[in-house]
């Protein structure tokens, strides 16, 4: 997300063409829906599986306290320094942004379906956990509805992004696709298991599927409002991220290697970096200008500026925050049986990263 727009804003012309290709396609906001659906899913399902119920005001109050701290932090420096208006700031203040003004902060629209999801997740959960027909009957549609409307809106007149890239109700096929593959697994069923012991050939299927769909113009060429293509493409990308769970599921966590303690940053930082990098972006791009530096020397400056911000907020405003947390919403005690080997390997192996823009799953 932060290379696709760093090329897409700056430096279409001078970048790679090779480049811009890989990060066309929306490959970054499908893997963190699927996977946020899977953490999420899974964690409430859990909790139902071990004790009939879920806290559903404290799993509100959690993921509230994780995600709104650093989010109003950015959102009053972006009012103060005019980048959205005082009328604009109300409505994100509700997360209605990607409804009534998807350009106003065009990032955040994601942010805006995740916050949906959590308050409409776990009530959908206790409805449907007793009525299993129900349940699947609100899975298919979550996963065939929202395509069908993206193929028949894109082909109308109208703003594209506003009326089939942004909103929620246009994404809820990915986050259910997450949230199946969590309801496989707390099953533990025939079909868990063989997605188990068949994780890295499906892995390997995952990856074929997203290259395919990500370097075929057909999909996601010039433009991404091509219908039927964009639609099913979406949907494919979701499907190729779905693959990937059950090998990250079963591989170790514990191996060390080179590159951990650099992935271990961005997944810390991740969510700080996915609110900031577009305003950090264009504070630097236009003092970059005025010094008439060469765009790789403006890359290494934006990309370094985000993460010096990225530490700070997360330092100043996000960390204290989830102490807060901690403090007021701690973890209960399990009842029932103990997770399984490969629930704690989920956790511990994606747990970091589906940060931007859900930051983690408890």
């Amino acid at each position: 997300m932060l290379i696709h727009h760093l090329v897409d804003g700056n430096f279409e012309r001078s970048a790679p063409s090779w480049l811009g290709r890989i990060f066309n396609a929306p490959i970054g906001v499908q893997l963190f829906l699927v996977l946020s659906g899977w953490l999420l899913g899974g964690q409430l399902l859990r909790a139902l599986r071990r004790s009939g119920r879920i806290d559903v005001f404290r799993f509100w109050g959690r993921r509230w306290l994780r995600t709104l701290p650093a989010y109003y932090a950015v959102l009053a420096l972006r009012v103060i320094s005019g980048r959205n208006s005082l009328p604009e700031g109300a409505g994100m203040l509700v997360f209605t942004q990607n409804y009534l003004a998807p350009n106003a902060w065009q990032i955040s629209w994601s942010l805006c379906v995740q916050e949906h999801f959590y308050l409409v997740l776990p009530l959908v959960l206790l409805v449907v956990a007793r009525r299993p027909r129900l349940g699947i009957a609100v899975g298919l549609a979550s996963l065939l509805v929202p395509a069908l409307l993206r193929c028949t809106l894109s082909r109308s007149p109208g703003e594209w992004f506003e009326m089939v890239y942004a909103p929620t109700h246009m994404r809820l096929d990915a986050l259910a696709l997450g949230v199946l593959l969590a309801a496989l697994s707390e099953g533990g069923g025939t079909v868990w298991t063989w997605c188990r012991k068949q994780g890295r050939a499906l892995a390997v299927g995952g990856l074929a599927t997203i290259a395919v769909i990500d370097f075929t113009p057909w999909f996601f060429g010039d433009t991404l409002a091509s219908g039927f293509a964009f639609s099913i493409g979406t949907l494919g990308l979701s499907v190729g991220a779905a693959l990937l769970i059950p090998a990250a599921v079963e591989s170790n966590p514990q191996e060390r290697r080179w590159w951990c303690a650099p992935v271990t940053w961005i997944a810390d930082h991740a969510y700080v970096l996915y609110l900031l990098h577009t305003s950090v972006y264009s504070v630097v791009q236009a003092a970059a200008e005025r010094l008439a530096l060469p765009p790789l020397a403006i890359a290494v400056l934006m990309i370094a500026a985000t993460a010096c911000a990225a530490w700070i907020l997360r330092a100043t405003v996000e960390r204290p925050a989830l102490r807060v947390r901690d403090r007021l919403l701690a973890s209960p005690k399990p009842v029932g049986p103990p997770p399984r080997a490969t629930e704690l390997r989920a956790q511990q192996r994606l747990g970091g990263v589906v940060q931007p823009p859900d930051a983690g799953a408890s």
